[in-house]
């Protein structure tokens, strides 16, 4: 892995059933990285377009979460730390961490692609695009 053009030996290695959470994710990191890189000024549509997942924390006594990490092209992290999901300790309930309070996935992820839609709407003259269809969504 690099890191800041420093080379070092890949630091994660994952059960069956984390891999099965870092699954989820990698399945809807295309349209992951589209919904959140819509109102960036850089222009993505040239670069290979990748979020990578990591699990960071696993579930304690204190916390029952797994906790995910998104990191760009370079393994390095998030340019706004964006993206952190909590995943309960049997896999079955995701959320996205807002401020102070834990989203549900699937209402993060539709709220987001809504906001996509309307903010493509608002600044047509951005770089990036989002076009639903191409993720197989049907969205009026």
């Amino acid at each position: 892995m690099e890191l800041q053009g420093k080379m070092y030996p890949y630091p994660f290695i994952y059960s069956a059933d984390e891999q099965r959470i870092l699954s989820f994710f990698y399945q809807r990191e295309k349209l992951l990285f589209a919904v959140t890189r819509i109102n960036y000024a850089n222009d993505y549509r040239n670069t290979k377009n990748q979020l990578y997942f990591e699990i960071v924390a696993t579930p304690t006594e204190n916390n029952p979460y797994y906790l995910v990490r998104t990191y760009t092209d370079g393994k390095e992290k998030s340019p706004d730390g964006e993206l952190k999901f909590s995943i309960t300790s049997d896999g079955k309930q995701v959320y996205r961490e807002g401020y102070a309070q834990l989203i549900p996935f699937d209402d993060w992820l539709n709220d987001s692609i809504r906001q996509a839609i309307e903010y493509q709407k608002e600044h047509p003259d951005m770089p990036n695009k989002f076009n639903p269809a191409n993720f197989g969504l049907n969205v009026p």
